[in-house]
């Protein structure tokens, strides 16, 4: 295959990563290591993560972050994306075990997809952008559509203790805030005496 094209076939598969990350919040290294075996009827199996040692400049495959597997629950738009990916991967001929493949039959190492992640963020306007505030806007998003923080953390694969204190903060908009204070005050209306 042609240089180009395979600079042709990542661009549209990092593109593909963004989504995934604003979809599921996962980590580069887990993302990485992601395998059609993976991928069931409706979730994702967590279960590895990329591994780069710096002293020997080598890289692989081993259990994830917390040394736990995880599942993730998928809905139309991860599926669509999945098989949108396998499509492009089918089209280019490089249709492997990994789902962000190198076009040579490996998988896109975490680095090569942080950097290019990060400069694509620029790109869309998420100001600070980078995998770490992916990962902490689908945890405050979850939060404040009131997904308990329990589930948040497992499916981020934390502890809700870590979850709290690094990957929460708010996202609501001012409307979201009035309605809140609207909903209290009715409580406190109830409370005064009338007159």
């Amino acid at each position: 295959m042609a240089c180009i094209a395979i600079i042709v076939l990542l661009l549209h598969i990092c593109r593909h990563t963004l989504l995934n990350w604003l979809y599921t919040g996962m980590r580069v290294s887990e993302l990485c290591t992601l395998k059609w075996t993976d991928i069931a009827d409706n979730y994702i199996s967590i279960n590895k993560s990329a591994k780069f040692n710096r002293v020997h400049k080598v890289y692989s495959v081993g259990s994830t972050k917390t040394k736990k597997a995880r599942v993730y629950p998928m809905d139309a738009q991860i599926t669509t994306l999945f098989e949108r990916i396998k499509q492009v991967q089918t089209e280019y001929r490089i249709l492997c075990e990994w789902i962000f493949t190198d076009g040579n039959g490996g998988y896109v190492h975490a680095g090569n997809i942080t950097s290019y992640m990060t400069r694509l963020c620029r790109e869309y306007g998420l100001s600070g952008g980078g995998i770490t505030k992916l990962r902490k806007t689908a945890s405050s998003d979850l939060q404040t559509s009131g997904t308990p923080k329990a589930i948040v953390a497992s499916m981020l694969g934390h502890t809700t203790e870590v979850n709290e204190k690094y990957y929460t903060y708010d996202t609501s908009n001012l409307d979201q805030k009035k309605k809140i204070i609207q909903n209290r005050n009715v409580k406190f209306k109830e409370l005064t005496p009338a007159g």
